[in-house]
Protein backbone atom coordinates (compact mmCIF):
# COMPACT_ATOMS: atom_id res chain seq x y z
CA UNK A 1 0.00 0.00 0.00
CA UNK A 2 1.48 3.27 -1.05
CA UNK A 3 1.17 6.33 1.19
CA UNK A 4 0.94 9.43 -0.91
CA UNK A 5 1.86 12.93 0.07
CA UNK A 6 -1.78 14.01 -0.18
CA UNK A 7 -2.93 11.35 2.28
CA UNK A 8 -0.20 12.35 4.75
CA UNK A 9 -1.28 15.99 4.50
CA UNK A 10 -4.91 14.98 5.03
CA UNK A 11 -4.02 12.95 8.14
CA UNK A 12 -1.91 15.81 9.49
CA UNK A 13 -4.74 18.30 8.94
CA UNK A 14 -7.23 15.97 10.62
CA UNK A 15 -4.88 15.51 13.59
CA UNK A 16 -4.48 19.27 13.88
CA UNK A 17 -8.26 19.80 13.87
CA UNK A 18 -8.71 17.17 16.59
CA UNK A 19 -5.84 18.62 18.65
CA UNK A 20 -7.36 22.10 18.54
CA UNK A 21 -11.08 21.41 18.96
CA UNK A 22 -11.34 18.18 20.96
CA UNK A 23 -10.01 19.58 24.30
CA UNK A 24 -12.51 22.43 24.17
CA UNK A 25 -15.34 20.01 23.48
CA UNK A 26 -14.44 17.90 26.51
CA UNK A 27 -13.73 20.80 28.87
CA UNK A 28 -15.83 21.35 31.96
CA UNK A 29 -16.29 24.69 33.61
CA UNK A 30 -14.54 24.83 36.95
CA UNK A 31 -16.42 25.79 40.06
CA UNK A 32 -15.40 29.11 41.58
CA UNK A 33 -13.09 29.04 44.57
CA UNK A 34 -14.66 29.64 47.97
CA UNK A 35 -14.18 33.04 49.53
CA UNK A 36 -11.37 33.27 52.11
CA UNK A 37 -12.48 33.28 55.72
CA UNK A 38 -9.79 35.75 56.75
CA UNK A 39 -7.31 38.12 55.16
CA UNK A 40 -4.44 35.80 56.04
CA UNK A 41 -2.65 38.26 58.31
CA UNK A 42 -4.16 37.34 61.65
CA UNK A 43 -3.51 34.26 63.78
CA UNK A 44 -6.42 32.11 64.75
CA UNK A 45 -6.81 31.37 68.48
CA UNK A 46 -5.83 27.75 67.86
CA UNK A 47 -2.57 28.75 66.17
CA UNK A 48 -1.83 31.25 68.92
CA UNK A 49 -2.33 28.59 71.61
CA UNK A 50 -0.13 26.08 69.80
CA UNK A 51 2.69 28.59 69.22
CA UNK A 52 2.52 29.74 72.84
CA UNK A 53 2.65 26.15 74.08
CA UNK A 54 5.52 25.20 71.78
CA UNK A 55 7.74 28.26 72.17
CA UNK A 56 6.85 28.84 75.80
CA UNK A 57 8.37 25.50 76.67
CA UNK A 58 11.66 26.47 74.96
CA UNK A 59 12.26 29.59 77.10
CA UNK A 60 14.13 28.74 80.31
CA UNK A 61 12.44 29.80 83.57
CA UNK A 62 13.44 33.26 84.77
CA UNK A 63 14.71 34.35 81.35
CA UNK A 64 11.73 36.50 80.50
Amino acid sequence: MEVTRASMVAVAMLALVFAVFLPSALAHSAAPAPAPTSDGTSLSPTHFFNFTYLFGSLIPPGAA
